[in-house]
């Protein structure tokens, strides 16, 4: 009986890693998205542009942006999901292998990986000027991707697949080979001043804009770009500005009320054009400008970027820093004798030392020039008093975050300014230049 036992889970082991074993079928991005169930539950290998930004980790569709849904992607194995959104995939326990639908997903770790993640991952910290810099990642990264595909829903209004709000299809990725880094324009490190030229738009010349606007839902999608990027020039023209436009970055029409606004940003982000247009009527298609105004803003250095040739080797750290009754008793006593007083002090100046022995269990020396940035309102959460606290450099690259708490059984009835602060969380990224 224990033979055939022993036989049974043998074979049941085989005949899964032979399943693995056999080659991937290799598939295109619009292959995918064409078809996709003709590839539900295959070991799959693509090669493909990787779209990173906030609440967004796909696969590129060059030659089929209209089709929808997409594919979203997902490390395999421990690796969590390199962007915030509704998957909530941030945090991973150290060697647990990702199940989809309850099929283990593993990761190959190898040098492929690691490149991948860093060039995927590295971007600019800081602002440009007073405008924060969504999205402003170093690289553009293509690679070949093998793993498991599973098809999600189908069509606009069927959310019930994969990713962020169930919008897509997934690729559980399992090994990451070819991975080529295309340099983008973002400025690495440097700080920039940045300031606005505004000009007022006649019902003329804010009619001649707003011919431009045509809902995307009616023409295709690379139409829609061109009337897109055909209003920014036409914007762009009053400053005698040769720009070019599908380069740069359209956020998109926004409707307020009878105001359209559109936003642009260059390559580089170190120049924006805004446009808004009012209506008699912004929700008819034949409603006409009754004016607006564009607004043009550029930005010079003030601390000179790193040179594009210089190689961004960002790290990034997040920890958590338990507290126990024993830690709570000594620090009790140290702030009775009047030690470590900036635990009494205001979450500020507390954030900075918590910050120093964060930085000492990362083993990363912070910047001389590291400044604050700001805390969060204190809140209560289960008896405690909690709040984070922000810190950067102003050439971008080194960023933190760090949580200090006041514990609510250290308070003995009195007031919370009694209490002292102890570090409870920290995250982060530094960066330094690699010739």
């Amino acid at each position: 009986m224990r033979a055939r036992c022993f036989v049974a889970v043998f074979l049941f082991v085989a005949l899964g890693a032979s399943g693995r074993a056999q080659a991937p079928m290799q598939v295109t991005a619009c292959d995918l998205v064409n078809s996709p169930q003709k590839y539900a539950g295959k070991v799959i290998e693509v090669r493909a542009r990787v779209d990173l930004a906030f609440e967004d980790f796909s696969l590129a569709q060059n030659g089929c942006e209209d089709a929808y849904p997409g594919v979203w992607l997902v490390y395999g194995g421990d690796v969590p999901t390199p962007t915030p959104s509704t998957v909530n995939d941030l945090e991973r326990k150290p060697g647990s292998v990702l199940r989809v639908n309850g099929v283990p997903v593993p990761l190959e770790h190898d040098a492929s990986l690691e490149l991948f993640k860093q060039r995927l991952n590295a971007r600019r910290l800081a602002g440009i000027g007073e405008r924060p810099c969504y999205d402003c990642y170093l690289f553009r990264v293509t690679a070949t991707l093998k793993g498991m595909f599973f098809a999600g829903g189908t069509g606009k209004e069927n959310l019930g697949g994969y990713g962020h709000l169930g919008c897509c299809h997934l690729l559980a990725i399992e090994q990451v080979r070819d991975v080529e880094a295309e340099r983008t324009q973002i400025p690495f490190g440097g700080s920039f001043r940045c300031s606005s030229d505004v000009r007022k738009l006649t019902p003329g010349e804010a009619q001649r804009l707003h011919a431009f606007d045509q809902p995307c839902g009616t023409v295709s999608f690379r139409r829609c770009q061109e009337l897109n990027s055909q209003q920014i020039a036409a914007a762009a023209a009053y400053w005698d500005d040769p720009i070019q436009p599908e380069e740069g970055r359209d956020e998109g029409g926004m409707i307020q009320g009878n105001r359209l606004t559109r936003s642009w940003e260059s390559p580089d982000k170190l120049k924006v054009y805004k446009l808004e247009i009012d209506s008699d009527a912004s929700s008819n298609p034949d409603s006409k400008a009754t004016g607006g105004t564009i607004t043009r803003e550029t930005c010079q250095a003030v601390i000179p970027p790193l040179p594009m040739i210089a190689t961004p080797n960002c790290q990034e750290f997040s920890s958590e820093f338990p507290v126990r009754d024993a830690d709570m008793d000594r620090v009790r006593r140290e702030a009775a004798s009047g030690n470590d007083g900036w635990r009494m002090g205001s979450a500020e100046t507390a954030s900075r030392e918590a910050l120093t022995v964060a930085a000492a269990t990362w083993q990363v020396n912070l910047a001389q020039d590291l400044r604050f940035e700001e805390c969060n309102k204190p809140m209560e959460y289960e008896g405690d008093q909690l709040t984070w606290c922000g810190w950067s450099d102003p050439a971008g690259m080194q960023t933190f975050s760090v949580q200090v708490t006041r514990f609510g059984r250290m308070r003995h009835g009195k007031g919370w300014e009694a209490v002292p602060w102890l570090l409870t969380r920290g995250n982060g990224v530094a960066c330094t230049p690699r010739p």
